[in-house]
């Protein structure tokens, strides 16, 4: 299961939203497009990339399941311990709103479950073990989402 990082589930669920989408086209016989979902997309990836480039400035891996070298505590993760996941998942509610189709939403709420259930819960785990108190001073002054 480690090969479903991501990324790749991120990517899996846009083709979910954009089947889905298609199903609610076929069914309705209209193209609908909500442009308003393109400031949540686009805005969620630029989250997630500049978050991204946090962690490769500090010379750590950004890999669900390598072993951290060092914890990454200022920009973006001086207001949440998550934007990289943070960002994926408001990209795919604007995607979702883009899709206008109300059985897209689904695709977002699956991503945000599995990321705080399976990626968060072991990074943190590992974090723990491998950082220690740092990293629960860090926890106890920072969200996990927002």
């Amino acid at each position: 299961m480690q090969k479903l990082i991501p990324p790749y589930l991120f990517l899996l669920l846009l083709i979910v939203i954009g089947v889905t989408a298609q199903l609610c086209f076929i069914r309705d016989g209209a193209l609908v497009i909500n442009p308003w979902g393109f400031v949540p997309f686009v805005g969620g990836l630029m989250l997630a990339v500049i978050a991204k480039k946090q962690f490769r400035k500090q010379k750590t891996t950004v890999e669900t399941f390598d072993e951290p070298n060092t914890i990454v505590t200022d920009g973006l993760f001086r207001h949440s311990r998550n934007p990289m996941y943070l960002g994926l998942t408001i990209s795919l509610i604007g995607a979702a709103v883009i899709s206008h189709c109300a059985l897209a939403f689904f695709a977002p709420v699956a991503f945000f479950v599995v990321c705080q259930f399976w990626y968060i819960a072991h990074e943190e785990a590992v974090m723990r073990t491998g950082v220690g108190d740092a990293y629960r001073i860090y926890c106890a002054r920072t969200r996990r989402w927002i």
